[in-house]
């Protein structure tokens, strides 16, 4: 998981590596999928695509397609070797009414090898 630098965003997002470059090393450039600010360029040869966060929180939880989830309070908590992203989210169907209610966590091992783990609660 990777963090917004753009101080008005600060959200974060999902950066995947998707392919090898078949031109070699070059540039990319990594850009907030959610207020597009570029957040970095990178020397690699590797292609990457960012990812809003609620995506693939969507997929896991497998809420219907017509929904989304809004993000009503987040809490960000880090130790020498773990972060915990921890999000309270209400499912929103079409019209805007909440049909659902949970509890979002997102942990990242830090060392040795960065490893996430996705939870959640349905809670309402």
């Amino acid at each position: 998981m990777e963090q917004c630098t753009n101080p008005d965003c600060k959200k974060k997002y999902w950066l995947s590596r998707i392919s090898d470059s078949v031109y070699g090393k070059d540039y990319e450039d990594i850009i907030c999928p959610y207020c597009n600010t570029l957040v970095r360029t990178m020397d690699t040869s590797a292609c990457f695509m960012t990812r809003k966060a609620e995506e693939l929180y969507e997929g896991k939880i497998g809420i219907a397609s017509e929904n989304k989830l809004i993000a009503t309070l987040t809490k960000f908590e880090k130790s020498s070797n773990l972060e915990i992203d921890t999000y309270w989210y209400d499912e929103v169907d079409s019209e805007g009414k909440v049909v659902a209610k949970y509890i979002l966590k997102d942990s990242s091992s830090i060392s040795p090898v960065r490893e996430n783990n996705i939870t959640f609660e349905k809670i309402g």
